[in-house]
């Protein structure tokens, strides 16, 4: 679980850090509001990165599917025995309190029997960490007001 939680955290860090998207911006009397939009390319490659440079790798040949409002990853999990079992992996970004978050929706990895209270903890530190890192943030005053993810596209 710790993976999971790990690894949402990091394809927002590398999408923005990598700066692979459309960028627009529009400025009225009161904000600057800026639009990072990101194709169906630039996030399967980033999520695909991730899913793959972990040791021992998260999931093996992936595949990185955009949905309306979620993002589902497939590929093959080897355990660290060289098991290799199906996996299946869907997780969505949302605005929560002027934040970006993240939540896991579904996921299968061999089979594994995981209950819904633990999927349910995961998602809440999710939720608290991508907080700390508003919190930490170099400008207070930056809110997040819409994430919009489709077949083609996440915006931010």
């Amino acid at each position: 679980m710790r993976k999971l939680s790990l690894f949402l955290g990091l394809i927002m860090t590398a999408l923005l850090a990598a700066c692979s998207g459309n960028i627009q911006f529009e400025i009225d009397d009161d904000y600057t509001y800026i639009t990072l939009s990101f194709d169906e390319e630039a996030v399967s490659e980033t999520v695909s990165r991730i899913v793959t440079g972990g040791v021992p790798p998260l999931l093996q040949d992936p595949v990185v599917d955009l949905r309306d409002g979620e993002i589902v990853v497939t590929g093959t999990h080897v355990t660290r025995r060289g098991e290799s079992y199906p996996a299946y992996l869907a997780f969505t970004f949302f605005v929560q309190d002027d934040h970006l978050s993240a939540a896991v929706t579904d996921f299968d990895f061999g089979g594994a029997d995981v209950p819904q209270e633990r999927i349910d903890r995961l998602n809440e530190r999710l939720a608290e960490s991508f907080a700390r890192g508003a919190e930490n943030r170099n400008n207070p005053e930056t809110i997040i007001t819409d994430v919009t993810l489709t077949s083609e596209e996440l915006s931010i």
